[in-house]
């Protein structure tokens, strides 16, 4: 688990969610963002996600599509 801030100063809990009946993609693993109020969760995203920096993985949150892009090259 990863504890963040973001440029807002909002406190996020960042951690590895394993299968759940009650997910979408029963099976399957996902990375959950999880802030006061908010959840956010990807279902593609790299296994090194806990060695990226702070600025990495806040990225990776509002952005991931980049992973994807980067992932195929």
């Amino acid at each position: 688990m990863r504890h963040l801030v973001d440029a807002l100063g909002r406190e996020w809990q960042v951690y590895e969610r394993g299968n759940s009946a009650q997910a979408p993609l029963s099976g399957r693993r996902s990375l959950v963002f999880d802030a006061d109020g908010i959840v956010r969760r990807l279902w593609k995203y790299p296994q090194g996600w806990a060695e990226l920096s702070d600025d990495a993985l806040l990225g990776l949150m509002e952005d991931p599509s980049g992973l994807r892009s980067e992932s195929r090259g």
